[in-house]
């Protein structure tokens, strides 16, 4: 089952698809086992050594998605993951309570290997401020300035390969919505 398997269902915005995918991802994530017990998955605690790992995994999740972008040798393939990355990343900041800034245009020169990399990079400076780990004595306070703003960068970099791979925005929203799709449909068949 793929994407070619359903049709747009007319989202207008990205962020009305997006919370579709949102939807799906949140039933994914009941069927996964926890790794914090002690915090909601939707709420979790930010200095919560266990919640860090939790909020770590995601983000590894958006960069294998963007790493099989970077691979692929078809543009098609190319947009899907970009657009699993987004569905993951999505999950990431709504789960942190973090305004997600995706755009689509304004850029002076986007390159998109180029950007990538510095998505890449940004990203895991943004999860480098999660200090705790469960085999640490010590504990530490994240800074969540330094935080948000390695995930603003992120997300500028991120918008940048987005807007060299989609035709346009409606070509993102159809693509959000049919992965959303996708995603139910293997959820629902235990795919």
């Amino acid at each position: 089952m793929n994407i070619t398997d359903f049709s747009p269902r007319g989202y207008n915005t990205i962020e009305e698809a997006l919370d579709s995918a949102f939807a799906v991802s949140l039933l994914f994530r009941t069927k996964e086992p926890a790794i914090c017990v002690h915090h909601a998955v939707t709420h979790p605690v930010l200095d919560c050594k266990l919640c860090q790992l939790s909020l770590k995994d995601l983000a590894y999740r958006v960069y294998e998605e963007l790493c099989e972008a970077y691979f692929s040798q078809q543009i098609d393939h190319q947009s899907e993951e970009f657009v699993d990355a987004l569905i993951f990343y999505n999950f990431l900041a709504r789960i942190l309570q973090k305004p997600l800034n995706i755009r689509m245009s304004g850029f002076d020169d986007p390159c998109l290997n180029g950007d990538q990399a510095s998505a890449v990079f940004c990203l895991g400076m943004a999860m480098n401020t999660l200090k705790n780990r469960p085999w640490k004595d010590q504990f530490i306070y994240t800074d969540r300035t330094e935080l948000f703003t390695k995930l603003d960068a992120f997300e500028h970099f991120f918008s940048q390969c987005l807007a060299v791979t989609f035709v346009d925005e409606r070509h993102l929203i159809d693509t959000i919505d049919l992965k959303a799709q996708v995603n139910q449909f293997r959820l629902v068949s235990k795919y």
